[in-house]
């Protein structure tokens, strides 16, 4: 009971879509914009039409139903693309992740993403540097078969980080979640943090950002919303998942976490008024 309680007092809290859809008054992607949200892979279905996006590591296929709310039959219109690439006046954002060779840290060694399970305890920090493992409640975006197109951080001690450029870390001060930063502005000569061995937060000079592609596209959410990957200390957090006050999430993922434990699911599809618009819109003008 107290679990549903909670549902109906959080609800106004529920996840970030995985899927971003902007539209430009122009068709280079500038000028006024609209943009609305869906989940990757779900259908949304509104006023006897449905609409599709399904991200598959950094590229996506959106279909649009002209006549059914439920996705079924062949699609009225179709569109593919790469995430954040202008296309025709229109941006699709996928979603931010880690590479597939990115190495995270349990209490018994380091594994890869591919071998990380919901209820696993990764390394991590809390807000005031202080390393923990944390649980993973839930694994957001995997495909160990895609390729991507990442950031590859080098640190001054070799560390490095291959991350997409949307997904938010910690640079130059850590770890307070409503002070990350996009990776994309993380400059040779920042500094990032790390923990050694005696679980000691260190700082980390960066000597080198590139643009790298890499197989495998992962991310998973902790509970407290900072993750330690490739030894550097990232958060969960990407454009699409970020709160507004990103250091309350981790009451929310924890409210999250117990209600599964009693069986109860507080997690609601996201779906934003226009998402189905959005992409007839797009699936019509995308071959222009």
């Amino acid at each position: 009971m107290r679990a549903v309680l909670l549902a109906v007092l959080l609800g106004s809290l529920t996840l970030t879509a995985a899927v971003t859809i902007t539209i430009y008054e122009n068709p280079d992607c500038t000028g006024k914009s609209q943009s609305s949200s869906g989940d990757s892979g779900k259908c949304i279905g509104d006023n006897g039409q449905s609409a599709k996006v399904t991200c598959s590591g950094s590229t996506f296929v959106l279909e649009f139903w002209a006549a059914n709310e439920d996705c079924s039959g062949d699609p009225t219109g179709s569109a593919n693309g790469t995430s954040n690439v202008c296309k025709s006046g229109f941006k699709v954002d996928c979603g931010s992740c880690f590479a597939g060779d990115g190495m995270v840290m349990l209490p018994s060694g380091p594994t890869t993403f591919d071998e990380l399970k919901v209820g696993d305890r990764v390394l991590s920090v809390d807000e005031d540097g202080n390393s923990f493992y944390d649980k993973v409640f839930r694994r957001t975006t995997w495909h160990p078969d895609d390729d991507g197109v990442f950031l590859q951080i080098v640190t001054a001690s070799g560390k490095a980080l291959k991350i997409t450029p949307d997904h938010y870390l910690h640079a130059n001060e850590c770890c307070d979640l409503n002070k990350a930063i996009k990776a994309s502005r993380v400059q040779v000569g920042d500094n990032l943090f790390s923990v050694n061995a005696e679980g000691t937060l260190v700082m980390e000079t960066v000597v080198s950002v590139t643009e790298v592609t890499s197989t495998g596209v992962y991310n998973v959410h902790t509970l407290n919303g900072n993750i330690v990957v490739d030894g550097i200390v990232a958060t969960h957090f990407t454009t699409e998942s970020m709160w507004k006050r990103p250091s309350l999430s981790h009451l929310w993922y924890k409210t999250v976490d117990f209600a599964h434990v009693l069986g109860f699911s507080l997690d609601s599809a996201p779906t934003s008024a226009g998402f189905v618009d959005a992409v007839r819109y797009i699936a019509a003008r995308a071959d222009d």
